[in-house]
């Protein structure tokens, strides 16, 4: 196995080293204004894709087939989406008015996406590199034989280019037609490049395949980047020209099996072929941890990162410091592909990503960085199943939607099951405050209070119990208690107390290890689960018939979000997917067969132990920890 170890590349590692800090600091000092254009870039495409589907439906008078070819458009382009996500580390160096950036960016977005799904047909992927499904995998779902879903994928990639294109209106305005020149130009190149793809092989050689590296994929990045310095005047573009070649020969290291596969140019390929234009006899990658390369391609991208570094060391600021960003998020894929090996010393990047590596204020950059874009999804309104969510805001990058149907607030695109867990995991291990913990030690009395005059039986089981408040009081009050908890921690914590009757599960992740309840009692559970109508429903398996359901979240329609909007702390993609309001959450309690669901309010606290915020807060009519909490009775 040929890898750059290190003793061989000192100068990649230095470079590792230096712009591992270079990028805290530029993200620390741009974080938000990359957000800002970031955000820009998903109001300009979702908007675009509303009015693409509206005009589909009003055209064929909604037709099935054409309806459902705009569903598959709108979630695979607006997945999509974080192929843009370069631009705006760009956009802080050239600082376009906001409104031409989403203009721009929006029409040679649609553009770049639609030459993605044409190159997909093409060379018949069905997956983007095992992370999401392509818009022709997608048509497959439905009853359309081969031949129809090429050509359903051909029109549909006609009508985003299309779509693309009449976002920039008229092209003889003065501010919009440099863009659709430079735009054009560079597509005509990269369907050229795409024909050289079909070159026999004994024709490949170091000439032909940089030249097809040239057309077919730095063009290809130039038709985007058209949208912000079609004049190429940026001193960031002689960097990026090179830097997007060498994201190719990585790609190429990466994707070398399937390029072997399909006969198609590839980096090691060409230096495999012994000169005679045919491929030499090799073995395939055992694993991505370990790619079995020859020595001149090592040394081709060890001298390629030098250069580059070079180049960006002199450009100006804030330029530079992009570079470097880019440099060092290119030098970490070098580690994940096997290409380089890192002492402990200095920290090993993990070869496989782990999300254990995130926090509660990453964003979704990072995500997709640490962990893949497999750890993003998009879904529909977790209470209705609409798809009709209209963009609200976006935090941490993360867009936040509220459905046009029932108004629950919802996060989509976001973060897998798998990836909240480890990232609550994390928490649970620093053994944070959690301020909703500390609510159940103040009202545990007054819950059991009311329970005790409410419920007939005395099983109850508390979901996500955190220190075990509730259920010492519950069994004060005369309760049967059991108790499930996420955090082996707080299960650790309470089994000297109650030994077998606590465990360690995941509501929706496996089955709660008991039945019978006569209540169930759910405090702030529900905003963390991704199905919660889902999770409900397995609630409500295990309890009695009659039994009630004791349940709090936040209130999103609370004085606390009034005020802060998406700067309250509860407002945190990453840790709550779901933002109840008190209808949203009635109409889930109902459609999950609880009845009579009441809105409880307990005796305020004294204004003695407050702190004067909160006392503040009293006084503009909310209230201390602005949740609310409903009791609802099993139908059955």
């Amino acid at each position: 196995m040929n890898r750059l170890e290190v003793n061989q590349a000192p100068v990649l590692l230095t470079l590792m080293n230096s712009y591992e800090k270079e990028t805290a600091l530029f993200n620390t000092q741009y974080a938000g204004e990359v957000e800002t254009y970031r955000k820009a870039i998903s109001q300009g495409i979702d908007e675009a894709l509303d009015m693409l589907r509206q005009e589909l439906k009003q055209a064929t008078i909604g037709n099935g087939v054409s309806s459902l070819m705009g569903e598959k458009i709108v979630d695979y382009v607006g997945w999509m989406q974080w192929a843009l996500w370069d631009l705006p580390y760009y956009a802080i160096a050239l600082r376009p008015p906001l409104d031409h950036f989403r203009r721009t960016v929006t029409a040679c977005g649609l553009v770049y996406i639609s030459i993605r799904i044409f190159d997909d047909i093409i060379d018949q992927h069905f997956t983007y590199k095992g992370r999401h499904a392509t818009l022709i995998e997608a048509v497959r779902e439905g009853n359309f034989d081969s031949k129809q879903i090429q050509g359903l994928g051909i029109l549909a990639a006609l009508l985003v280019c299309f779509e693309g294109f009449s976002r920039l209106g008229d092209p003889l305005q003065p501010d919009v037609l440099p863009v659709f020149h430079r735009m054009i130009t560079s597509l005509k190149k990269v369907v050229i490049g795409a024909m050289m793809e079909y070159t026999p092989e004994g024709e490949w050689n170091e000439t032909f395949y940089n030249r097809l590296v040239e057309l077919k994929n730095v063009e290809y990045w130039q038709s985007l980047y058209a949208a912000l310095d079609p004049e190429l005047a940026s001193p960031l573009y002689p960097f990026w020209v090179q830097y997007y070649a060498l994201a190719q020969y990585l790609n190429d290291v990466q994707d070398f099996e399937e390029d072997r596969r399909w006969r198609q140019p590839n980096l090691l390929s060409i230096y495999l072929s012994k000169g005679n234009g045919h491929l030499a006899n090799c073995p395939p990658f055992q694993s991505s941890a370990g790619r079995s390369i020859q020595p001149e391609v090592l040394t081709l991208l060890e001298g390629k990162y030098q250069e580059l570094a070079s180049i960006a060391g002199g450009l100006p600021s804030p330029e530079r410091e992009i570079a470097q960003l880019k440099l060092y998020e290119s030098l970490q894929e070098v580690v994940k592909l096997g290409l380089i090996s890192l002492p402990p010393a200095l920290g090993v990047i993990e070869q496989k990503p782990s999300p254990l590596r995130l926090s509660w204020y990453s964003d979704i950059d990072q995500v997709v960085q640490e962990v893949g874009a497999t750890a993003i999804e998009k879904v529909s309104c977790p209470v209705c199943q609409s798809n009709q969510g209209k963009f609200l805001f976006q935090k941490q990058g993360f867009p936040f939607n509220r459905c046009q149907n029932c108004s629950h607030v919802y996060v989509s695109p976001r973060v897998t099951e798998n990836v909240q867990h480890h990232i609550l995991e994390n928490l649970d291990n620093l053994n944070m405050e959690d301020k909703y913990l500390e609510a159940q030690r103040l009202y545990a009395e007054s819950i059991c209070h009311l329970l005790s005059l409410k419920v007939s039986g005395a099983r109850m089981l508390d979901i996500g119990f955190g220190h075990g408040y509730l259920m010492q009081m519950a069994r004060a009050y005369g309760f049967e208690v059991y108790g499930i908890d996420a955090a082996q921690a707080h299960v650790d914590q309470m089994q000297p107390l109650l030994g077998s009757r606590v465990a360690h599960c995941i509501l929706g992740r496996s089955p709660i290890p008991w039945d019978s309840f006569d209540v169930v009692v759910m405090s702030h559970i529900l905003e963390h689960l991704p199905f919660p109508r889902a999770s409900l429903e397995e609630v409500r398996r295990i309890m009695n018939p009659g039994g009630f359901l004791f349940i709090a979240v936040p209130d999103i329609d609370s004085m606390h979000f009034k005020i802060f909007g998406k700067h309250w702390d509860v407002i945190n993609p990453l840790i709550h997917y779901q933002y109840f309001s008190g209808s949203s959450l009635v109409r889930l309690l109902e459609e999950c067969q609880f009845e009579q669901p009441e809105r409880i309010n307990f005796p305020q606290l004294p204004e003695e132990i407050l702190p004067r915020w909160t006392r503040l807060m009293r006084q503009m009519g909310g209230s201390e920890n602005s949740e609310m909490i409903y009791l609802a009775k099993n139908s059955k």
